[in-house]
């Protein structure tokens, strides 16, 4: 078992597709999707992270840590989700 970590355009596109199946099973979409299988699902800007455990080439768990810069009062914060 293995834990892999792309930039979330860089994921090979066997693996990002795997994830976007595990997705679609935590949160199914009633909507018919026009969008490539193996496409990025997050907005680029917030410059995505994925997070696979992979076994034997299937991926067995993803988590695509999301991150932003902000700044309040002045200050600059790194706000990751």
């Amino acid at each position: 078992m293995q834990i892999l970590s792309f930039p979330e355009e860089a994921t090979p596109s066997e693996l990002r597709i795997q994830v976007r199946e595990i997705q679609a099973q935590a949160w199914p979409s009633a909507r018919v999707s026009v969008t490539p299988v193996d496409a990025p699902t997050h907005d680029p800007l917030l410059r995505p992270l994925s997070m696979l455990l992979v076994e034997e080439g299937s991926v067995l768990a993803a988590l695509d840590i999301l991150s932003k810069e902000i700044v309040h009062a002045g200050r600059r914060f790194a706000a990751w989700r």
